[in-house]
């Protein structure tokens, strides 16, 4: 079972046009670690805005992701087409 670990520095800014001819800009810069298993992986990641037009306060964003076809292969994990019909083996009908 390997273990990953990742940095995740990442933002967005957008300009809206708030009056005729002005605009302002506003985002948010993002630096999270990303904990990530066979079977499920973890984010965490602090949203901190650039500017007033942002916001005034930081915050946090946390999720959990669960790979269910690692979790339950022979169930949910299994293909929905088999791998024997004639688009998967380039046969012509």
């Amino acid at each position: 079972m390997s273990l990953l670990r990742i940095r995740l520095p990442s933002g967005a800014l957008a300009s809206a046009l708030v009056a005729l001819g002005t605009a302002h800009a506003h985002g948010a810069i993002q630096p999270g670690v990303v904990y990530m298993a066979d079977k499920w992986q973890i984010a965490v990641e602090a949203v901190i805005p650039v500017n007033g037009a942002s916001g005034h306060g930081a915050g946090v964003v946390a999720s959990l992701d669960l790979f269910l076809d690692d979790i339950f292969p022979n169930t949910i994990g299994k293909p929905i087409f088999s791998q024997t019909l004639p688009m998967f083996t380039g046969a012509r009908q």
